[in-house]
């Protein structure tokens, strides 16, 4: 039973690892207390290194037209957490005997992640230090990873620029729609759990064949089908759009983020966050799981959206201050919400020229950067328009 998942009914993608301008290889690499990760290597050897990791209920392939773009300048690894889609081949992919929240993806997923990036490199690449762009959740485990005080002194001397990309610091402002959520998710996650579902299931072969149907020809095809795929695309939208995107924008980004599996302890993690002070708290304690007041000596870039309803300004202003170490910037995109800044296109000029001359600039020459209000120029990717 424990193999089944919940449908949640979102759209359908494809992930881009299986594109040719691509050197690509997978990585087995397993966690301290025995999951199984898929790590995703897009070799580009002497080049330094930048790993990848991707939101609760994103995948890789989110990424997509950001790598396109920089595929060229980086060693690119594409990360992973466990019960996240490109684990089920390789093992085990939950602890079933624990938890498998925010905090064992940070505290088990990264460390691993990082510890065998450190084991593989070239004597160049660890010289230069290996960089993390951490989108949303991505953001949120890395950082707690490095805010226990044994991991960051582990780490810290292989380390050089840590970007959080639109990754929560607190939830004290997000839509009251969320918190109402948050009141009823963790009875009903915890009652499935009791009867061996582990997560949410987003892309599914019944979805496959949802889509399918859109484009027959019957009254099924025609009646049926289309308001099934509208309305799981609407709820999404009326959750995280805040940039008025238009449905179809919408509905291309849901088509590059959703990932296949979604687990049901991420989920009551941030449940409670929402509950109580908008803190993600350690377990069984009242301690943050994030301490940005113990990263003291790291390259830190904060990526915000100015209109992003799960990292809100307001939020990521606090969290910029709160870093200890003086080697931060705070990039605002100005306009850009929560989905917006990993959709670029490879014309006209975006944010990213700043990330590279952080990770090219020495840490002692990156102090007390100057807040940046940064306004992309590049045609968004969102707004190109496909047939499906």
């Amino acid at each position: 039973m424990n193999k089944f998942f919940i449908i949640i009914l979102l759209v359908f993608g494809v992930p881009f690892y299986s594109h040719a301008q691509f050197n690509k290889s997978y990585e087995l690499v397993r966690t301290a207390d025995g999951v199984d990760l898929k790590l995703t290597h897009l070799s580009n050897p002497g080049k330094p290194i930048l790993l990848f990791i991707s939101g609760l209920g994103a995948r890789g392939t989110s990424f997509e037209p950001l790598i396109n773009r920089i595929k060229d300048d980086f060693d690119i690894y594409i990360g992973n957490y466990r019960g996240s889609e490109y684990t089920h081949d390789m093992g085990t992919i939950y602890n079933k005997k624990g938890f498998n929240g925010v905090q064992e993806k940070a505290l088990y997923d990264v460390p691993a992640l990082i510890r065998h990036l450190i084991a593989t490199a070239s004597p160049e690449q660890l010289n230069t230090g290996i960089s993390i762009f951490g989108h949303s959740m991505g953001g949120v485990i890395t950082v707690g990873a490095l805010s226990n005080e044994s991991l960051y002194n582990e780490f810290k001397p292989h380390l050089n620029t840590i970007v959080l990309s639109q990754s929560p610091y607190d939830l004290l402002k997000v839509k009251k729609s969320l918190k109402v959520l948050s009141h009823v998710v963790p009875p009903l996650l915890n009652f499935l759990k009791r009867r061996g579902f582990i997560g949410l299931d987003l892309h599914t072969q019944f979805l496959d064949k949802i889509d399918s149907m859109h484009h027959g020809e019957n009254w099924l095809h025609k009646k049926i089908a289309p308001p099934i795929l509208k309305s799981a695309i609407l709820l999404s939208k009326y959750l995280f759009d805040s940039e008025g995107l238009d449905f179809e924008s919408f509905r291309l980004a849901a088509l590059n983020m959703s990932s296949k599996n979604v687990g049901f302890d991420d989920l009551i993690d941030f449940s409670h966050a929402l509950k109580s002070d908008g803190i993600l708290k350690i377990r069984g304690e009242n301690t943050p799981l994030l301490k940005p007041q113990n990263i003291t000596d790291l390259k830190i870039i904060i990526l915000s959206g100015e209109v992003d309803p799960l990292a809100t300004l307001e939020s990521q202003k606090r969290y910029a201050d709160d870093f200890a170490t003086p080697h931060k910037m705070h990039i605002i995109l100005s306009g850009w919400g929560h989905l917006k800044p990993i959709f670029i296109s490879t014309s006209g000029e975006d944010y990213f020229h700043l990330i590279k001359e952080a990770i090219s600039t020495p840490r002692s020459g990156f102090l007390n950067k100057a807040l940046v209000e940064f306004t992309p120029v590049c045609e968004e990717v969102l707004k190109v328009k496909k047939k499906l």
